[in-house]
């Protein structure tokens, strides 16, 4: 059992590390909460990256985001899929390996991983989770699979993808490539049709201007499928965030970083946002 009493400070967080094996491989969880513990929200954010091929990007999302967030009081969970782990060993994973993972360490964190807890002291905290790009795709898989797990879906610039993008035998590389240039094949996407229907979580969905990756389209599906599938969960139209264009950022641009957090901020406490 992890315990508060092991966890070290840094950068003003507290911070835990747990880990689960999926497919055979050890995946460490950061787990990082305010040095106050008394005076948190109660609400823990799980946070899925996007595309990058970086090893051990979770470090990245640790100290950009965490002293961020848990200055608001949130309980943060950042991981690393399998694929980057190692960087020698990206293109041994697909797109359904890092659905695998994402849905194993969401399992894990609300402690029905084959009974295994992760973080356990926070285990019967609400869990959310905070998806980027392709991170946004696989968490509204895991929203879907989990509905009563998951408390709020956060997607940030969400991304879409052919189904045959999904496949086990799909690895990234030439073939994952492939599919994903075809023009508009994430238009008949299953995350669309088969997964927002299930999705019972409150849903806030931010979009970024001029996003040269995400067609504008792809946040608009995801907000009308969400809201004519699910009644009485509260759903927020995209809130787009201005003053630093195009798709990168939302790991090193400090700027974006501060006003998604603001949007997150409002959403958890209940406050109508500004259009």
């Amino acid at each position: 059992m992890t315990c508060l009493s092991e966890a070290k400070i840094e950068n003003g967080m507290r911070i835990l590390v747990d880990s689960i094996f999926v497919g055979g491989t050890e995946l460490p969880i950061t787990t990082l909460f305010p040095q106050d513990f008394e005076n948190a929200n109660l609400n823990r954010i799980l946070i899925a990256y996007g595309g990058t091929k970086d090893e051990l990007f979770s470090d990245k999302v640790k100290n950009f985001w965490g002293p961020v967030l848990t200055g608001l009081g949130f309980v943060v969970h950042c991981f690393d899929y399998r694929s980057n782990l190692n960087a020698s060993r990206f293109y041994e994973y697909g797109l359904n390996d890092r659905l695998i993972d994402l849905a194993s360490v969401s399992a894990g964190l609300k402690g029905s991983f084959f009974g295994r807890s992760i973080s356990n002291p926070f285990s019967s905290f609400p869990l959310s989770i905070m998806g980027v790009s392709m991170g946004g795709y696989l968490a509204a898989f895991v929203a879907a699979e989990f509905a009563g797990i998951i408390d709020k879906l956060i997607l940030v610039a969400p991304a879409a993808y052919n189904d045959a993008a999904l496949s086990p035998d799909i690895k990234f590389g030439p073939d994952f490539s492939q599919i994903i240039r075809r023009p508009n094949s994430w238009r008949s996407s299953s995350v669309f049709s088969r997964a927002a229907p299930k999705i019972k979580a409150d849903c806030l969905i931010v979009t970024f201007e001029n996003d040269d990756v995400v067609p504008s389209l792809i946040p608009t599906l995801y907000v009308s499928n969400l809201s004519s599938a699910v009644q009485g969960a509260r759903f927020i139209e995209s809130r787009v965030v201005t003053g630093s264009p195009g798709h990168k950022g939302t790991f090193d641009n400090t700027d974006r970083r501060d006003k998604i957090a603001r949007l997150i901020s409002d959403f958890f406490t209940g406050l109508v946002l500004p259009d």
